[in-house]
């Protein structure tokens, strides 16, 4: 690629905003305004920087995506922990509510784990969402395209 008008630290510019994820747009819109190049020109210089580095460009946005990726998996596994927690302590209150004679204390128990039950198969949704969608994240950011 050779583009004349160009200094190389545009290009370097260009990789860092690539990899942040930076507007196509706006990124070609500044290089024109700073070079004396046309709108389809600049537009061809970026997607050959792109073409050229587009394994350094990768590089420099995976650790963002993986740290987030790894949060959200180890996020969702402690959201999963606490609502199988609850489904355990639940199913314990509402059989232990058996072995007891009182009618008010059993549906106490009843009650206590119809709640709590609730509430951990709300979470558990979220929990399995947030493990699927992390290592997903993961994956794409780790295994080579």
């Amino acid at each position: 690629m050779t583009y004349p008008h160009v200094p190389t630290e545009i290009q370097e510019e260009v990789i860092r905003a690539l990899s942040r994820g930076a507007s196509r747009e706006d990124l070609i819109l500044s290089i024109c305004e700073r070079t004396r190049l046309l709108w389809p020109e600049a537009e061809a210089f970026v997607k050959d920087v792109e073409t050229e580095y587009g394994i350094e460009i990768d590089t420099r946005a995976t650790p963002i995506l993986t740290i987030l990726g790894g949060l959200s998996i180890l996020g969702g596994l402690g959201l999963l922990a606490v609502a199988m927690t609850g489904v355990v302590f639940s199913l314990q209150n509402i059989f232990s509510g058996f072995q007891e004679d009182d009618l008010v204390f059993v549906a106490g128990y009843w009650l206590e784990g119809g709640r709590i039950m609730q509430l951990s198969l709300f979470f558990l949704p979220m929990a399995l969402g947030m493990i699927i969608g992390g290592g997903m994240g993961l994956y794409r950011q780790i295994v080579p395209k």
